[in-house]
């Protein structure tokens, strides 16, 4: 397959990392979820906690962060100006073969992080969800 580095149009990933993400969710071994939040009336502060994971709803098991894209892991911050989006891309450990539905949960030990529930499973593990 050949690319030229970009796995989005919302952004730009390094060629080599967008060759082994695909070639590992090809192989089921990740799990992609397209993440995006929106600063509307004033300037933002985002991260996101090493602590994040997927959990299968049918038996708890949970699929850790293996690697975020575009947005900075706890204890640094990503400033987001007022009025804009920010697009990014987290990549976690497969979930188990039979699950059908499944949460995503940031743990955070400082504030409530985000919860994004019943996510149906796909074929692909290739996700898109928006934080609020």
């Amino acid at each position: 397959m050949e690319n030229a580095g970009i796995l989005t149009k919302d952004f730009i990933v390094h060629p080599k990392l967008v060759t082994e993400l695909l070639e590992q969710v090809e192989k089921a071994q990740v799990v992609l979820v397209h993440c995006q939040c929106t600063a509307f009336e004033y300037e933002m502060k985002v991260r996101v906690w090493s602590s994040t994971y997927l959990m299968d709803k049918s038996s708890s098991v949970r699929s850790r962060l293996l690697h975020a894209e575009n947005i900075s892991i706890a204890p640094e911050w990503t400033v987001m100006p007022e009025s804009t989006t920010l697009k990014f891309l987290l990549v976690f450990e497969t979930l188990p073969i039979g699950c059908e539905s499944f949460d995503l949960f940031e743990e955070s030990p400082l504030t409530c992080g985000f919860y994004v529930k019943n996510i149906r499973r796909n074929r692909d593990d290739i996700y898109h969800v928006r934080i609020l």
